[in-house]
């Protein structure tokens, strides 16, 4: 990810209660945020485009039900 330097990065395939007992095998979604470095936002709903990508930075984090 610090070698791409990309403008947004869409963090996927962490644990959530969601998965159940599967999900151990992934980290939470915090572990992931403090070693990047980056800032995190939480979004419901995430609509990128090449027009507004610049308007996003860090790590999005999208909220589930």
């Amino acid at each position: 990810m610090k070698q791409l330097s990309p403008t947004i990065v869409i963090h996927m395939h962490y644990r959530t209660k969601a998965l159940g007992l599967r999900g151990h095998v992934f980290a939470k979604a915090e572990r992931f945020i403090l070693a990047s470095g980056l800032k995190a936002k939480e979004y419901e709903e995430l609509n990128l485009s090449k027009e507004n990508i610049k308007d996003f930075s860090g790590v999005a984090v999208l909220k589930y039900d």
